[in-house]
């Protein structure tokens, strides 16, 4: 996974030895794709630091060209109507979450309604509580993916993390933690973090692979 200003660009593994291979930018970068868009994704991942040479590889199908991609949510429930997934909330799927998202919220939904319909009480507290949850569990969330959709590049907590990540392992490692949605933005941004991450940042010079020995 690149991340370089507003372009971003993906080389991942999936099932049957396929590749799914994704680049997205901004819409000024649109025309250079309409004529050919497979041709000018393989041009564009090829700019890359250190990515893969595509010029061999087999398409399974013609490249597809997404032009717009718009930022949905609503509320978690309305009336008796739970939402889940994409109903509930559909965003940027540059981070990859919408897929755990949907498992998550179909899990917290059963978790919370099943003892009520087992026991015959009345769903509608149930409910408002599985909406709260959402909300708590998920608003931050939400807030930074819009936030960095909106934008051309880092802002100066993302370009301390990051730096900080490519020469710790402590710091890569929260990090990552963060990028699975495992932990919420208020632990990602607690102050021993971000201390940590400035010291990192401050004390050990870039390099061209700061952590070579690192598990990956």
């Amino acid at each position: 996974m690149w991340l370089r200003g507003p372009e971003t660009g993906y080389v991942f593994p999936n099932d049957d030895g396929i590749t799914v291979i994704a680049y997205m930018a901004t819409k000024d970068r649109l025309d250079g794709f309409r004529a050919n868009p497979g041709e000018a994704l393989e041009r564009n991942m090829a700019g890359f630091p250190d990515a893969p040479d595509l010029s061999a590889a087999e398409p399974l199908g013609s490249a597809l060209l997404v032009k717009d991609y718009p930022n949905l949510w609503r509320r978690p429930v309305v009336g008796n109507i739970a939402l889940v997934g994409d109903a509930l909330m559909s965003v940027d799927p540059l981070w990859g979450v919408g897929c755990g998202f949907a498992f998550q919220t179909a899990e917290w939904l059963v978790d919370t309604l099943a003892p009520a319909l087992q026991q015959g009480r009345p769903i509608a507290p149930a409910l408002q509580s599985y909406a709260k949850r959402v909300s708590r569990e998920l608003n931050g969330h939400r807030f930074f993916i819009l936030d960095y959709a909106r934008r051309h590049g880092f802002n100066a907590i993302e370009r301390l993390n990051f730096s900080a990540a490519a020469k710790d392992v402590a710091s890569s490692r929260h990090l990552h933690t963060f990028g699975a949605r495992l932990i919420g933005p208020a632990r990602f941004l607690a102050p021993g973090a971000l201390l940590r991450a400035a010291w990192v940042d401050l004390r050990r010079p870039a390099a061209p692979s700061a952590q070579p020995d690192a598990a990956v």
